[in-house]
């Protein structure tokens, strides 16, 4: 009892002298970003498997600078399922974020975006979060280098099993005239439903002209023996920007999306399915200031039994 006793004491003791050395600067290091979002997905995955989600989400992303070099960082979503009357919470990400020289360094729970094709529309084939640390850089102002370490058990909770060891490594060229990207990229993910992963993925992007980009991305996983592969060929006009009521964009592509090449990733219309393909297009537009809409819509096959799949997605952002 008496150590527990004067643990609490220490603990209160260090708290209350954190707090009362930080508190007249906390009000100028902390700052919160938000988004407001409203989105109805309208899915046909296979003859007898469709659903119709409309789900209302919080964001919050509270940002607290302890110096000019490190920050932390986090982001709290809370949901909303209309049709089922649900509601959940959860904290996406913490993480401390410091910069050394020309390094920059990320330790906590870790934003996982593949960064091969310079996608903004898709975010690539992986993106999501996971726990450990993220160490990036710029070599000789042409090359972006960045390498993770950790656990991805986001996929735990989908497949089942023990924690999920996630490693990775990937670096994009960009030329001098910032119009033509190329990258390359290792993904090792590994536990003990899913077994030993590697993935290899390819990206580049090219900038056509001042309204239009060009985009393809590539992966292949050299362990499985289906469902082994995705890519992605994309070209859009322009974009909306929440900043410049009556802007807007539009967007075209084909999509492969093997589960086992691009286990999570955040394309609209293939995020809740996975094994899927076909054509997929839509838009963006600003209606007024902090506001977007985008609409998105995919028809195709999925990869398992060649059913028609249609996915359509309509969401609205409210940014703050």
């Amino acid at each position: 009892m008496k150590k527990i006793i004067a643990s609490a004491l220490t603990t209160a003791f260090v708290l209350g002298a954190a707090s009362t050395t930080f508190a007249k600067d906390f009000s100028d290091e902390f700052s919160l970003d938000g988004e407001a979002r409203y989105t109805y997905s309208h899915i046909k995955f296979a003859k007898n498997a469709k659903s119709h989600p409309s789900i209302l989400e919080l964001r919050l992303l509270p940002t607290y600078r302890i110096n000019d070099d490190f920050a932390i960082k986090a982001r709290f979503t809370g949901s909303w399922d209309i049709n089922g009357d649900d509601t959940d919470g959860e904290m996406n990400f913490l993480y401390l974020d410091g910069n050394f020289d020309e390094y920059n360094f990320k330790a906590g729970k870790v934003p996982l975006v593949s960064i091969v094709d310079r996608n903004p529309m898709s975010g690539g084939f992986f993106d999501d979060f996971f726990t450990g640390v993220e160490v990036a850089t710029q070599y000789d102002g042409n090359f972006d280098l960045k390498a993770d370490a950790g656990r991805w058990n986001e996929i735990k909770d989908m497949v089942g099993g023990n924690h999920v060891t996630y490693i990775s490594g990937e670096g994009v060229y960009t030329d001098d005239d910032e119009r033509f990207t190329a990258g390359v990229g290792y993904h090792y993910v590994k536990n003990r439903i899913i077994g030993k992963n590697n993935i290899l993925t390819l990206g580049g992007s090219y900038q056509l002209s001042d309204d239009w980009n060009l985009y393809g991305a590539y992966a292949k996983n050299t362990d499985a023996n289906r469902l082994d592969k995705a890519y992605n060929i994309e070209a859009v006009y322009q974009g909306a920007n929440p900043d410049e009521p009556g802007s807007y964009g539009a967007f075209v592509a084909y999509r492969y999306v093997g589960a086992f090449a691009s286990p999570l990733g955040t394309v609209d219309t293939y995020r809740l399915f996975r094994d899927i393909k076909g054509f997929d297009f839509g838009g963006t537009y600003s209606p007024m200031e902090d506001t977007l809409i985008r609409l998105s819509y995919l028809h195709g096959k999925n990869l398992i039994n060649n059913d028609t799949s249609h996915v359509f997605v309509a969401r609205a952002s409210w940014f703050f």
